[in-house]
C-alpha cells in the first residue's frame, strides 16, 4: 500500500516551527508611525505582526502535526558536550494521540510523524 502526501509541505511546517526569524513588534510599528512611514509600509508591518507565529498546515497533515507537536523531542549531551536531538519516543505516540482525541494512529499518520521528526532533528542538530 502506498500513501500519497507531500513531503515538501511537511518540510515547510518544520521550517516555520524551528526557524529563527526576527520578530517585528509593536515598538517598530510605533517608530514607523513617528517617522512618517507610508500607510502601505505600516499596513505591511501590521500584517507581519498579525501573522507572526502562524503556521499553515494542510488539513490532510493536521493530525500528524498536532501529535508531533505534543510529543517532546528527546535530546542528549554527547561526550563532546554538544546537545544532540535524537527524536521522539515511539511509545509516546499512541497515548498522546488518544489524549488529543484521535483514534488509533494509522500507518500514514505514523509515517508523517516520522518525516516531521527526522526533518526537525536534522534542522535542530545543524544549529547546535
Amino acid at each position: 500500500m502506498y500513501f500519497r502526501f507531500h513531503k515538501k509541505k511537511l518540510e515547510e511546517v518544520v521550517d516555520q516551527l524551528y526557524s529563527q526569524q526576527p520578530q517585528i513588534d509593536q515598538d517598530v510599528l510605533k517608530d514607523m508611525k513617528t517617522f512618517n512611514a507610508t500607510p502601505e509600509e505600516i499596513s505591511k508591518v501590521e500584517k507581519q505582526i498579525e501573522d507572526a507565529g502562524t503556521i499553515y498546515v494542510e488539513k490532510t497533515n493536521m493530525e500528524s502535526v498536532e501529535i508531533f507537536l505534543s510529543c517532546r523531542l528527546e535530546k542528549i549531551i554527547a561526550p563532546t558536550g554538544q546537545m544532540v536531538f535524537e527524536g521522539i519516543r515511539r511509545e509516546s505516540i499512541p497515548p498522546v494521540a488518544e489524549m488529543l482525541g484521535f483514534k488509533k494512529v494509522d500507518k500514514e499518520t505514523f509515517l508523517k510523524i516520522r518525516i516531521l521528526e527526522s526533518l526537525a532533528v536534522e534542522l535542530l542538530n545543524r544549529r547546535t
